[in-house]
């Protein structure tokens, strides 16, 4: 399994989770450096006599890596809103509780923003789409992730939103 986090926050979960399975799989860190290469068997072949020649053979292991697709449907949660307010107060809103729940801007458009969430050290993704509809304001939510933190963040952004209400 290769993991590519991009913090030592995201490092800290991956070996929490890790840690967490201990004792129904087999894991190991590798120690020094791992490398994914691609090329044709004559290549690959000099490069291992080139690591040969400088490293002992012994410290080198090599392994084929086969990638293997486990595809997993996120937990998806949407909900549509009229709201008596303008648009920009909506956007002024939507910016506050992204940043309530440690957002970050992942994508933005005229009318539409996702924000990557994090919460309680999982990660949902929030997309707001905010236009206007004669004299409201629609506000369309979608909330995705894989853990359960997508209902609770799901369940608070609308709760939220619809103080806006009235």
């Amino acid at each position: 399994m290769v993991v590519r986090y991009a913090s030592d926050m995201e490092r800290k979960r991956l070996e929490y989770l890790l840690s967490r399975f201990a004792g129904r799989l087999r894991s190991e860190r590798i120690q020094g450096a791992v490398v994914l290469v691609e090329g044709s068997d004559e290549v690959i072949g000099e490069l291992l006599r080139g690591l040969y020649a400088r490293i002992p053979r012994e410290r080198i292991r090599v392994y084929k890596v086969e990638g293997v697709e486990y595809e997993m449907e996120p937990i998806k949660k949407s909900t549509r809103m009229a709201l008596r307010i303008d648009k920009e107060a909506v956007w002024g809103a939507v910016e506050l509780l992204a940043r309530k729940l440690r957002g970050v801007l992942v994508s933005s458009a005229s009318d539409e923003r996702v924000y990557r969430l994090y919460v309680k050290g999982e990660v949902v993704d929030a997309r707001f789409r905010v236009y206007s509809s004669g004299n409201t304001t629609i506000v369309e939510l979608e909330v995705e992730g894989f853990g359960s933190q997508v209902e609770e963040v799901f369940s608070e952004l609308r709760r939220e939103l619809s103080y806006l209400a009235g």
